[in-house]
């Protein structure tokens, strides 16, 4: 029997792309992700423009936008679909089915180098709901593939970053469920004996009954 295989791309160097990309002000551009640099990336595949969950999770990015760029992160989509099919996908707005102004940049993998290299190519020449956050300095931190019925949670994505960030400022390690401003568990660099105190701590104040 063979095996599926999948690429893992956790704490490596997120692959380098360059594409054609539509913008929020509806023009084209050739853009790569080494421009994105220095920002927190949430990259996320989807499997086609013009289709039926694929817009409720453009639209759900698109309305969390502002919280995105707040914290220091840039939001880029990508499918397997063309630039023009963009472009017209953007001419709808949501009460047609269509996605309206969104406000960040939508590539166009065409030719589907994008998704091979993030391992979210389908078997039909979509690509899988595949999402990846990538840190300041370009590694993967966070990465999810949903099959394609079932749509992602932007609030999950917006967790994500804000436990990078949070790791990232503190040095403290995140638990299971944790948002910004709540409680933490030590530092990822502490002895073993104080971080099995720290942890006993925690689970004591929480789910001791």
């Amino acid at each position: 029997m063979a095996l599926a295989s999948g690429r893992l791309l956790i704490q490596k160097d997120a692959p380098e792309f360059k594409a054609t990309a539509v913008m929020p002000d509806d023009q084209t551009k050739e853009i790569s992700l080494q421009s994105y640099r220095g920002t927190y990336v949430v990259l996320f595949f989807y499997p086609f423009d013009f289709t039926f969950v694929c817009p409720t999770e453009i639209l759900a990015f698109d309305a969390m936008i502002e919280e995105f760029h707040n914290k220091g992160a840039e939001v880029l989509a990508v499918s397997t679909d063309s630039v023009h099919s963009h472009i017209a996908y953007r001419k709808l707005g949501p009460k047609d089915g269509g996605i309206g102004k969104i406000r960040y940049p939508i590539f166009s993998d065409f030719k589907k180098e994008i998704s091979t290299m993030y391992d979210v190519l389908a078997d039909d020449g979509s690509s899988h709901r595949g999402l990846f956050l990538i840190d300041r300095e370009g590694k993967v931190r966070h990465q999810l593939v949903n099959d394609e019925p079932l749509g992602r949670s932007v609030d999950e994505a917006m967790r994500m970053l804000d436990s990078l960030k949070h790791f990232e400022q503190h040095g403290q390690v995140c638990p299971a469920n944790f948002k910004a401003g709540e409680q933490s568990l030590g530092k990822a660099n502490d002895n073993v004996l104080d971080r099995f105190e720290n942890v006993k701590e925690y689970l004591a104040s929480k789910y001791e009954k």
